[in-house]
């Protein structure tokens, strides 16, 4: 609510009951995906699994190489040339197995982020359908317990009941004054045009604790649905 409102002149208060945030924030967190709270989608994995299986190949190799080179110089120690390349060969090997260890730390971190998601997932479902269902005298303890699961994946909350109608004109005015010569004016005033006619469109944004943000706009008739769902990139404010 912006200071004239509490005055009761120069704009109106934002009003946004209780109840329907939270429907449509717990709603939200029922629909959370992986990709979203540990930045990995499909892709992702799959580059990694074929770079450790690339991997794992090149090192064999240069085993192989490695030996061929022993053996050759088992039977004759004389080999200088042979010798020489030894070193080179070692220091490749070296680097991929380097490589390899990252990248199958990368694995392990995703599996484990994986796991650690699903888990929590699920007990925060069971605690949502049980806090729907609970008593008067149950609803303290299970919001407490349903809190620490969500601060497991989310690190901020930020709630604008107003939209963006409070920050308008500093909006617009950064679309104006952006330097990027790719962005026609054309696309400037598309971009301003949709900033006035959602200025008014309550939302929450929600930053992950993977660094991941997610603005989220309901519906004011139902709060379960949302009529945008987009990625933010900076930090929310502490």
């Amino acid at each position: 609510m912006c200071s004239a409102g509490k005055q009761g002149s120069g704009c109106s208060p934002a009003r946004w009951p209780y109840d329907h945030f939270e429907k449509s924030f717990l709603r939200f967190v029922e629909q959370l995906d992986l990709a979203s709270v540990v930045r990995v989608d499909a892709f992702d994995k799959t580059a990694i699994d074929d770079a450790i299986q690339a991997l794992e190949i090149a090192r064999k190799s240069k085993e192989q190489e490695m030996d061929s080179f022993l053996q050759l110089l088992k039977i004759n120690p004389g080999l200088t040339y042979v010798a020489q390349k030894l070193d080179p060969l070692q220091q490749q090997l070296n680097e991929i197995n380097g490589q390899l260890a990252q990248k199958k730390f990368e694995s392990d971190d995703l599996q484990t982020a994986e796991s650690e998601f699903n888990r929590s997932k699920v007990e925060i479902g069971l605690l949502i359908s049980r806090l729907q269902k609970a008593g008067h005298g149950d609803l303290y303890k299970l919001r407490s317990q349903l809190s620490a699961r969500i601060k497991r994946l989310i690190r901020k909350l930020r709630v604008a009941p107003a939209g963006s109608a409070p920050i308008r004109d500093s909006l617009i005015k950064e679309v104006l004054m952006d330097p990027d010569p790719d962005i026609t004016r054309a696309e400037k005033r598309r971009i301003i045009a949709r900033i006035r006619a959602w200025q008014h469109q309550l939302y929450f944004d929600v930053e992950f604790r993977s660094g991941n943000g997610l603005r989220l706009f309901p519906d004011r008739n139902d709060p379960t649905r949302f009529w945008v769902k987009h990625e933010i990139s900076e930090s929310l404010p502490s």
